[in-house]
């Protein structure tokens, strides 16, 4: 292999660092007009979503090829994705090519989450994306488990647009739609949440809170989040709404006492 170290691709913000670049080049090639390369390993590159646009049309021109060189197979590792508030990790993947479309896909080690980049499909309004979740633990020192999450949306240079999100936790499903604004720590997540069956005594636990409410929780919700790190999605500054309480009690609060008081 041919190995390339501490390589900068672009100039400017949109520049890309790239700490390692292995290339595995057909020998025989490398004596002709036209160098084909078997493999070519992107190690330890950290995308934010500005770079995230202009990227997808390198690596779609890559994997076309042009008279002077080909590319086979293009994997990552170690890579990071940047998004207002925070880092998504240690994830590897590939770009795989098929008959209807070529997409980067992403995922994190452990294999609870994955993201695709459709990127032969270039929207003037940015660059599209899927996200998947299954048996995902959002922070480490948090309680709360995502049984499976999927959401699709659209980066562009300013915003992040979640178009369509539904997410099972809590014994209970969510529905939704959310935008993303804002760089580092002034960062926030807005959007309208659906939601019913929720454990209400699950969502206590996971938030380190005494159940006080028991029952099925529904209603819908529209919230502020900060993102003020990369698992930030924990905290509401703001939140309003309805909610309604299907088979639930209060623990403490004797009802039957309370209405012969006539309290």
């Amino acid at each position: 292999a041919i190995v390339l170290g501490d390589v900068l691709l672009g100039e400017g913000s949109g520049a890309l660092r790239i700490s390692e670049i292995r290339l595995q080049p057909v020998l025989s090639s490398l004596f002709a007009s036209r160098k084909v390369f078997n493999k070519v390993t992107l190690v330890g590159v950290e995308i934010s979503k500005e770079q995230l646009i202009g990227i997808s049309d390198a690596v779609s021109r890559l994997s076309a090829g042009t008279n002077f060189m080909q590319i086979r197979q293009i994997s990552v590792e170690r890579a990071g994705l940047v998004f207002p508030g925070g880092v998504l990790g240690d994830l590897f993947g590939e770009l795989l090519t098929t008959e209807r479309h070529v997409a980067i896909h992403l995922q994190s080690a452990d294999r609870q989450f994955r993201v695709m980049f459709p990127v032969d499909k270039k929207l003037k309004e940015g660059q599209g994306f899927t996200f998947e979740a299954y048996g995902w633990r959002p922070a480490s020192d948090n309680a709360w488990v995502i049984d499976s999450m999927k959401l699709n949306g659209l980066v562009s240079s300013n915003r992040i647009d979640i178009q369509g999100l539904e997410i099972s936790t809590m014994d209970g499903v969510l529905n939704g739609t959310a935008i993303m604004e804002g760089e580092s720590n002034r960062a926030v997540l807005r959007g309208v949440l659906s939601f019913e069956r929720l454990n209400a005594v699950r969502i206590a636990e996971a938030f380190g809170q005494a159940p006080i409410l028991q029952g099925d929780l529904a209603g819908e919700v529209r919230f502020a989040l900060p993102l003020t790190d990369g698992r930030g999605l924990l905290t509401a500054t703001e939140a309003e709404g309805r909610l309604t309480s299907h088979r639930g009690s209060l623990r403490n609060v004797d009802f039957a006492e309370a209405i012969r008081r006539g309290v």
